[in-house]
Formats: C-alpha cells, sequence, structure tokens
C-alpha cells in the first residue's frame, strides 16, 4: 500500500508504527494497537484549547451583544473548537457548526453555550476515533444521519438533537 500511495502523491513525512507504539502529529495523538489503531486530541484540548467564559458580572443580559474584545475570543474559540471537531471530536461538530452561524453577532446567551460546550470537550478530553482493523475485501461502509429541532433562531438553546452514525462491517 505504501508504494502505491507514494508513487502518486508526495509525502513530508512518513513514520510507521508497529503495535504497541504512539506519536504525535498536529494536535492529535495516534496509538497503534494490533486490532485497532486510536486517535485523540486530549493533551491539544487540555493545554491549547482555551477556557472559556464571560466575567461575572457581565451575564445577566442574555440578549446583550458581546463586546469587540468578547467577540474576537468568542469567533477564535469557536473556530478552534469547530477544528478540533473535525480532527477527531466529530461529537462537537454540531454544537460548533450552530456556534459558528453565531459568529456575526454573538449574544451572551451564545457566550454561555460555548463555555458549556468547551467544559464538555475538556471533560471528555480522552475520548478518541477508534479505526478497526478490517480486511479489505470483506469491508463495507454505511452511514446514517438526523436532526430535530432545527428551525428557530435559540434551536442550540432548545435542545436541538444531532445523530450521525457511520458504520463499517
Amino acid at each position: 500500500m505504501k508504494e502505491s500511495l507514494t508513487s502518486r502523491f508526495h509525502f513530508g513525512k512518513w513514520k510507521e508504527l508497529p503495535p504497541g507504539q504512539e506519536t504525535e502529529f498536529a494536535g492529535r495523538r495516534i496509538c497503534v494497537h494490533s486490532d485497532r489503531i486510536t486517535v485523540d486530541m486530549q493533551k491539544y484540548i487540555r493545554e491549547e484549547l482555551p477556557s472559556y467564559g464571560l466575567p461575572k458580572g457581565t451575564r445577566g443580559d442574555k440578549t446583550r451583544e458581546l463586546s469587540k474584545i468578547e467577540h474576537e475570543t468568542f469567533r477564535s474559540t469557536v473556530y478552534q473548537m469547530a477544528w478540533v471537531a473535525k480532527e477527531a471530536r466529530p461529537d462537537c461538530s454540531g454544537a460548533a457548526s450552530m456556534l459558528a452561524s453565531r459568529c456575526n453577532s454573538p449574544t451572551v446567551e451564545d457566550a454561555m453555550i460555548l463555555q458549556k460546550a468547551i467544559r464538555h470537550l475538556r471533560s471528555t478530553s480522552a475520548m478518541c476515533i477508534t479505526l478497526w482493523k478490517h480486511h479489505p475485501d470483506k469491508f463495507r461502509l454505511g452511514v446514517a444521519s438526523d436532526i430535530g429541532g432545527v428551525g428557530s433562531r435559540n434551536a442550540i438553546s432548545e435542545g436541538t438533537q444531532t445523530a450521525w452514525l457511520a458504520f463499517a462491517s
């Protein structure tokens, strides 16, 4: 497989890991086991993703738009969260997407939702993606998705639910 890939693409770094070894690359920890590969972003989430929150005394009016500095911090944190979702934590992609849609004029309520999402990411930072070993001739993929509660401006705080399932057999 390596020859097939390197004949078509240029790789700046190629590192083969035997079972029992791990490496870090661009915020991700990749661990190779005999029957699977796991990918997590625990270190990045704990060390690089900022704790987020508004100072006490500024959270009373949930409809207030954020100040310029609060807005910049909000936007930066949302996009960091979106990157984490894309790389190894698809469970937070719905929140990141909905919060990104609020980046033009975020309110205190949006900031409080972001704070809750970041706390969740930090408390579950060890969660990983597991890629199980499959025989290539017998590998089949399937996917299903569903969303409910969409349609209002405050859908994210009203319990919007998004579900997706990707499976291999």
